[in-house]
């Protein structure tokens, strides 16, 4: 998911500046994305174990 939404960003720039826009991009989003895909995991741990009982 997170490589299609800088495939999509991307696209508004000219191929030579998309390498750096790219890394641009990953440094101020990729914090944000960690902490989303974190939150999943533990919810999806605590809903196995809550079901698993």
């Amino acid at each position: 998911m997170q490589l299609a939404v800088i495939e999509a960003y991307l696209e508004r720039f000219p191929l030579e500046e998309r390498e750096f826009r790219a890394l641009a991009w990953i440094e101020a989003n990729a914090g944000a994305y960690r902490q989303h895909w974190q939150t999943r995991v533990a919810s999806r741990r605590g809903y196995r174990q809550f079901t698993s009982r």
